[in-house]
């Protein structure tokens, strides 16, 4: 039932069900869930799912996560967004990703 709640888009549950797969190394079956549930929808898979893909140096399957991760409309992942953006060096896009989730401060952060 907390599977279904994941897959179906609950962010803050997939994240505790990620937890103990990853504690215990359950690897392939948290990839198996992050996939599913980004494939479904999930701005929280999917972000994930991008930066797992980009640590792997899959840039090119990852920023097509990323593409839909910025087309979300949850605050927190947007700003989570901009951070990778930020830390990737791409300081408009990380501005646009701020501006998206609400953030009056974009203009100004990240100078």
């Amino acid at each position: 039932m907390q599977e279904q709640a994941a897959l179906a888009g609950d962010g803050e549950l997939l994240e505790e069900l990620l937890e103990p797969m990853l504690e215990q190394e359950q690897y392939q079956r948290a990839e198996q869930l992050v996939r599913e549930a980004a494939g479904r929808g999930s701005p929280t898979a999917q972000l994930h799912l991008a930066r797992a893909l980009m640590r792997e140096g899959e840039v090119q399957e990852a920023e097509r996560w990323y593409a839909e991760v910025a087309r979300c409309s949850d605050p927190d992942i947007l700003r989570a967004y901009a951070g990778d953006l930020r830390a990737r060096g791409d300081l408009d896009g990380a501005r646009a990703a701020l501006r998206a989730a609400g953030d009056r401060r974009a203009s100004w952060f990240l100078r």
